[in-house]
């Protein structure tokens, strides 16, 4: 009677369960190796309220499965619940109370978006993590449990996050090892609008805003007019805009707001950003940048890219890729999983772990980094970056040699390579030059340091400065000796010499021209020393099939200790 009476009592026993009263506390998505624990993944909740709640016909979702827990699971004020599929139940019951949630969803090694909802559908919590909250290289590659610090910061990510340091791998069932208090006083940062449609604008924020926060005084030039705007679960971080007025394609829409907060009710002030309708690139809209192909040991590569058309271009039409061994266009992957809207006259990164990006380099804006795994393979010697669309059509593509980096560098990890006109061929060598050192050897989402405007000449051989300072500081740190003829096939040569007249340099030997183009001087002699501080005389000769023949002399200082 009494186990019957029991069993009636749980079966209409709980209180209703609003946003954060029950926490995902524990997430084990990589099992392998055992330190101790069940060879078994696992989600850990916890009620954090003063309710009493069941748990029976609630779900958990990673976007994708929808698994529901099948018994009456009550969960009293701050007890822990261990979220099991049927076949690892028995696993993991030595441990604490566990529940069986059918179907399991299964849990991405890489990271992945866990929800929990209750019997009515609402969201109760939800966790957006990926493997770099370990913060930890041996942790994240499996055994260990990413473990919630603080339950009174539900809203917080990788700050409210990491690996367990308990000596099992985890602590399931009980109070977790890296409990702590966390404080929670910046507020959240606007990461960037996206333009899902004409009619619907996106505002995407770094963590989740406070419910009854609302976009203040929201204006947008050119003027549309806002139908309404709502929060979107399941993380709350994004606030969506429907509007009345279509937006027009390729125009840039400049908009300003104030006083959004996130769930601690730290308040942002006045925000302002830009959104777009984009349009399909064509070849060379967007070309390669900037590429690390040598990263130091722990480190990532990254390629950047720059958009020099007068296009709105979204990402997430875009593939990153390579060519395989037979030449082929292999290993491509989307350079965005989300739109991304990359506005004429900006730079982009893209690499595997822009944290390690934002700790090795200086950055402008670290909303220009974006982050997709894996990235398709760069040799450390040489290799093939290519941009293609979804449709397969090559947008631009670099051929690139470790030999076109500064040749006096000791060591060339870490060492991007840089290109020099936006405008010229991307495979032409004389366009590259290694970053500069006074900004880590890399400007990873914006201006390079070896960028060259390509400006209108008067004269058919023209150089980019009059002094030279081959030091890396990212100041006149190649000479450029650009040259624009009537018509193709002159042919050219560059000498290079000293003050007393002896050739120190044959930097062209009867190069074939275009119309239009440049060759890069690194400062260095014939040897492959740099020459003392003077004045240098560059004499250009060149040919033409019909008999034309003209020679120009040009002076440069080099200056090794040469200032801004």
């Amino acid at each position: 009677m009494l186990l019957i009476l029991v069993g009636s009592i749980v079966k209409g026993f709980g209180q209703d369960a609003v946003l954060h009263d029950v926490l995902i506390h524990e997430i084990f998505a990589d099992p392998t190796p055992s330190y101790g624990l069940p060879n078994a993944e696992f989600i850990e909740i916890r009620n954090c309220s003063l309710k009493t709640i069941n748990l029976r016909n609630w779900v958990l979702s990673n976007g994708t499965t929808f698994g529901k827990i099948i018994s009456n699971s009550v969960l009293f004020p701050d007890s822990i619940l261990i979220l099991v599929s049927g076949a690892s139940a028995g696993n993991f019951s030595q441990f604490g109370s566990t529940a069986i949630v059918s179907p399991f969803p299964s849990l991405n090694n890489e990271g992945d978006t866990m929800v929990l909802m209750n019997a009515n559908g609402q969201n109760i919590h939800a966790v957006a993590w990926n493997k770099h909250w370990y913060q930890n290289d041996i942790k994240e590659a499996g055994g260990w449990s990413l473990e919630l610090k603080d339950i009174k910061k539900p809203c917080l990510g990788i700050e409210n996050w990491g690996a367990s340091i308990h000596h099992k791998g985890g602590t399931p069932g009980t109070k977790n090892s890296i409990e702590q208090v966390v404080s929670d006083t910046i507020p959240p940062k606007f990461i960037r609008a996206v333009v899902v449609d004409s009619l619907t604008v996106l505002l995407l924020f770094s963590e989740q805003l406070n419910q009854v926060s609302s976009v203040n005084n929201l204006t947008i030039m050119p003027n549309v007019t806002i139908a309404n705007k709502q929060l979107l679960p399941p993380l709350y971080n994004a606030m969506q805009l429907k509007l009345i007025t279509p937006l027009q394609t390729n125009q840039v829409y400049h908009f300003t707001f104030s006083n959004v907060a996130d769930c601690m009710k730290n308040p942002t002030g006045a925000i302002m950003g830009t959104f777009g309708k984009s349009s399909i690139p064509l070849f060379q809209d967007i070309v390669i940048n900037e590429v690390l192909f040598d990263p130091p040991s722990g480190g990532y590569d990254y390629v950047e890219l720059y958009n020099r058309s007068n296009k709105i271009i979204n990402l997430k039409d875009l593939l990153l890729c390579n060519r395989n061994s037979i030449g082929k266009i292999s290993g491509q992957v989307p350079i965005s999983i989300l739109p991304f809207a990359l506005f004429p006259g900006q730079y982009v990164a893209i690499s595997e772990n822009s944290n390690w990006i934002k700790l090795r380099y200086v950055i402008a804006d670290s909303a220009m980094l974006v982050e997709t795994s894996p990235l398709p393979s760069y040799p450390n010697d040489k290799g093939d970056v290519v941009i293609t669309d979804v449709q397969g059509n090559i947008l631009d593509e670099l051929v690139y040699d470790q030999q076109w980096q500064f040749s006096l560098l000791n060591n060339r990890e870490g060492v991007a390579l840089e290109r020099i006109y936006s405008t010229n061929k991307t495979q032409d060598p004389n366009n590259w030059h290694s970053a500069s050192s006074d900004v880590g050897y890399g400007t990873p989402g914006y201006q390079n340091t070896q960028y060259q405007l390509n400006t209108p000449q008067i004269n058919p051989i023209s150089l980019s400065s009059s002094i030279i300072s081959p030091n890396l500081d990212g100041y006149e740190d190649v000479l450029l000796i650009n040259y624009r003829f009537p018509e193709p096939n002159y042919v050219i040569n560059i000498t290079i010499f000293d003050g007393n007249g002896t050739p120190i340099r044959y930097l062209v030997k009867n190069g074939l021209c275009g119309n239009h183009g440049g060759y890069r001087w690194d400062g260095l002699t014939e040897n492959g020393k740099i020459p003392a501080n003077g004045n240098y005389i560059l004499l250009t000769e060149i040919f033409s099939v019909r008999g034309y023949t003209k020679r120009y002399i040009n002076n440069v200082g080099l200056v090794m200790n040469s200032k801004k």
